[in-house]
């Protein structure tokens, strides 16, 4: 699982005729409570917007999530986080 931030769209034409209504969103990478590089992610949710803290799955489990067929993804937001509890980090 990945932890990351949207802090913005991406928008993209021309693009691969499977992407046409995916939203892809710029995230922030988050670890160890730390922020770190950008990357892409497609949003099958829908509903995740700027400035919020989501979790994302990589690999085929992100192409997996869309369950419209295959899907040229390698990271997908699957979730939005509410709360996050740790004694090691914190997320801003």
């Amino acid at each position: 699982m990945i932890v990351g931030k949207v802090v913005g769209n991406v928008v993209c034409t021309p693009k691969h005729p499977a992407l046409i209504g995916i939203r892809l969103l710029l995230i922030r990478q988050y670890v160890s409570g730390q922020p770190k590089g950008l990357m892409v992610a497609g949003d099958p949710l829908q509903t995740a917007g700027a400035g919020e803290f989501v979790y994302l799955v990589d690999s085929s489990e992100a192409a997996a999530s869309f369950r419209r067929g295959k899907v040229p993804v390698d990271l997908a937001v699957v979730g939005i986080i509410d709360r996050y509890n740790s004694t090691k980090c914190t997320l801003t």
